[in-house]
Order: C-alpha cells, then sequence, then structure tokens
C-alpha cells in the first residue's frame, strides 16, 4: 500500500488541476497490475481492509526482463537462440554482446560478430540482433526469440538490453542504449569432432577437447539419425546414462587446448552413434535432471 500527495498538475489536461502522487520507488521486476484505489481519511488507517480498494483507475504495465543474471548456454558450431522474459517489449528493441568484463552500457572494446546470424555490429564492432515474441502469458509476462544464429568462437559474453523507447537517438544502436542486463552468454564445445572406434562387450574411452571444461560436463550417446539436443526421447541411447569425465588435463597433442576423457563401461550395442556433449555452467539448465 502507498500513501499519496495532493499537488497540482503541471501539464497536458492535469494542468492547474487537484492531482494525487504516488511514487512507487524504482521497479525490481516486469509485470502487469491492476491499480486498486481507497479514497478517504479511513485509508491512512492501519485497520483499511483490502476490500476498501474497490476503485479501479487503470493498470500499470513495468517494462523490461524477467531476470538480470540468466545463463544462456550455446555451443560452437551450432544454432544460438537466445529466450528471454518480459513486459512491454517491441520489435524494436534489440540484445548486444560484449565482453564479460564490462558493464552493460558502458565499454568501449566489441567483440566482433561471432555468430553467423541476422544480426549487425555497430560502430564500436558490437554485434547486435533483434527478436520475435513467442507467447504470452495471462499474467502478461512475453516469451521473446533472439536468433544469434551459428557461433563460431567460443568464449562467454555478457548480454545487454535496449528497449527502443529509451535509447537516445531513438533506434537501438549505442552501446549506452544497451543498459539492461540480460545475463551471460556461455559459447561452450568440443574444437572439433571427433571419430572413436569402440568394441561391442568392452570398455571405450572417448576423448573430447576443447578451450575448457567443466567437472560436470557430460557426454552422451544419440542414435547417428538423430541431431545432438532433439526433444525426440527415442534419439537417446538406452543402454548409456550421461556420463561425466574420469579425468580433465592439459592437451599434450594440441597446445592451449584440454583434454576430456569420458568412459563407456560397457558398450552394450554395435552400430554408429553421435557423441553428444552438455556444459555444465552456474545458473544454466543441470544436465541431468535433479533425482
Amino acid at each position: 500500500r502507498i500513501f499519496g500527495n495532493v499537488a497540482i498538475g503541471t501539464k497536458g489536461a492535469l494542468l492547474d488541476k487537484t492531482v494525487v502522487a504516488f511514487n512507487l520507488g524504482v521497479p525490481e521486476a516486469p509485470g502487469a497490475f491492476k491499480i486498486c484505489y481507497c479514497q478517504g481519511e479511513g485509508c491512512q488507517s492501519p485497520l483499511v481492509r483490502d476490500l476498501d480498494f474497490f476503485q479501479n483507475p487503470g493498470t500499470l504495465t513495468i517494462s523490461g526482463l524477467a531476470g538480470s543474471e540468466v545463463a544462456h548456454v550455446c555451443y560452437i558450431r551450432s544454432s544460438c537462440d537466445i529466450i528471454l522474459q518480459g513486459n512491454g517489449l517491441r520489435n524494436e528493441d534489440a540484445i548486444m554482446l560484449i565482453p564479460s568484463t564490462d558493464q552493460c552500457g558502458m565499454g568501449l572494446q566489441g567483440i566482433g560478430m561471432l555468430f553467423e546470424g541476422s544480426g549487425y555490429v555497430n560502430a564500436r564492432n558490437d554485434p547486435t540482433f533483434i527478436g520475435t515474441k513467442v507467447s504470452t502469458f495471462d499474467s502478461g509476462l512475453e516469451t521473446w526469440k533472439f536468433p544469434l544464429g551459428d557461433a563460431t568462437q567460443v568464449g562467454r559474453f555478457r548480454l545487454c538490453y535496449c528497449s527502443q523507447g529509451r535509447a537516445k537517438s531513438g533506434i537501438c544502436d549505442l552501446r549506452s542504449d544497451f543498459a539492461q542486463s540480460g545475463g551471460q552468454v556461455y559459447v561452450r564445445g568440443s574444437s572439433f569432432t571427433v571419430d572413436t572406434r569402440c568394441n561391442q562387450g568392452e570398455s571405450c574411452e572417448i576423448t573430447v577437447r576443447a578451450h575448457s571444461f567443466d567437472t560436470k560436463d557430460r557426454i552422451t550417446l544419440f542414435r547417428n539419425d538423430a541431431y545432438c539436443g532433439t526433444q525426440d526421447p527415442n534419439a537417446v541411447v538406452g543402454w548409456m546414462y550421461p556420463q561425466m569425465a574420469q579425468s580433465i588435463r592439459a592437451d599434450v597433442v594440441i597446445e592451449e587446448l584440454v583434454a576430456a576423457k569420458y568412459v563407456i563401461a560397457d558398450v552394450r550395442e554395435p552400430g554408429t552413434y553421435r557423441i553428444c556433449y552438455c556444459a555444465m555452467v552456474t545458473g544454466g539448465a543441470p544436465c541431468v535432471d535433479p533425482e
């Protein structure tokens, strides 16, 4: 409950009229809300009831993103879609990727176009992308998808959002326009594909090379005619549980890379399978659903 202050309107239709101004402070979350009003001195009493706020002078929409510290995980050589939720988002709004050490709306150095999507770079070499609305919940919360295209380089980047209505030139372009944080984008994955030969009934070692690994990263096997990441429950090979690496160490074959050794204890069925990798990132979706 918020108490107002009586004042005199200073512009528009409220000029020189008596108004009541309510200061809500700094919004902490986006959303669409119904405003309920209580009139009279009794509204100041601690005993005032919720049902006394029966007048509806309108609605309040707080625009912006829901969740500013979300971890978005993408994989090199694979298509990357950023899913964001919020209220009051527009087709003219945009996202930008900047170095993870910079803060949104600040910094000078751009990272260049590291994705093969339909985005563009501004004068500072900042990659920028626009999205499309996917759905809207009854609460007014919207879901938007920003397709970045295939990632061409691993790394960690800060995701910043621009609301077109607040952009200085009316167009989302300058680094300072992208002042709202949308989380971090992690591009992970093996530096190149690997072909491994195993024998049925025996254990099998698979070595994956990348710039970095987490001890909770996992691999599993998919049918060769399925794609890694597919939602088809029949794509996963049923006799193999997603495995964590038995060892992670500096690669002795290729400098600047790390080698992770995964072991399949028992290859039960012959065939050709696709090796699929999941990166564990704090704040992101787990590789295996918690039991």
